[in-house]
């Protein structure tokens, strides 16, 4: 992605040590609602460069774990963090990820998104498709009552799709947080209580 070095959070990012800008929009929303906490096990899907993941290792703590995955190497060195290379379409990088954890999440972010190809619909299908996958995984890897935080692109098909998460999660809310630039299509969906595990977890 490319980067305006003139960018008030890309100036900060390189000052305060985080691997991308976004990680400021994590910072943001879990200020916020409160999303990631001590202890908790957090799967950070996408997760190239890292940025997201070092604000939920910062969160989670000693005691919690932060696994991610992308199909890009990331170099982050934390005693809690152990990173899967993979696509996010595998069976195998999911149950990578559930191995390490031994078992599910309490949090899954995702900050993932297609390359972008300047045709909207294109762009936002893609967009909406990797998070209907992450949602379709959820029923194994993460926790009953759990939370997801998603980034999308605004299209055709999201209304539809939001309207899908509300039968699966108790409380959904779109966010675009300060840090997302002006003109970019993405936002957030804050997922909060998971209904749609059958296993009794």
């Amino acid at each position: 992605m490319y980067y305006n070095k003139k960018d008030y959070y890309y100036k900060r990012a390189k000052r305060e040590h985080y691997l991308s800008r976004a990680a400021y929009k994590l910072l943001e929303m879990n200020k916020r609602y409160h999303i990631i906490r001590r202890g908790m096990k957090v799967l950070d899907v996408g997760c190239a460069p890292g940025g997201w993941s070092q604000v939920a290792l910062n969160a989670v703590g000693r005691k919690g774990l932060v696994v991610g995955f992308d199909i890009e190497k990331v170099e982050l060195n934390a005693p809690n963090f152990r990173f899967v290379q993979g696509d996010l379409f595998q069976d195998e990088t999911w149950n990578s990820a559930f191995e390490i954890a031994k078992g599910p999440f309490q949090v899954i972010l995702s900050d993932a998104a297609p390359k972008t190809t300047g045709i909207a619909f294109k762009d936002v299908s893609r967009s909406l498709e990797m998070c209907s996958e992450v949602i379709r995984r959820a029923s194994k890897h993460l926790v009953h009552g759990g939370w997801c935080v998603l980034k999308v692109f605004e299209g055709e098909g999201f209304a539809e799709f939001k309207k899908e998460l509300k039968e699966v999660f108790l409380k959904v809310k779109i966010y675009k947080p300060i840090a997302s630039r002006t003109m970019s299509r993405e936002t957030y969906l804050i997922l909060q209580g998971f209904t749609g595990r059958d296993d009794g977890a």
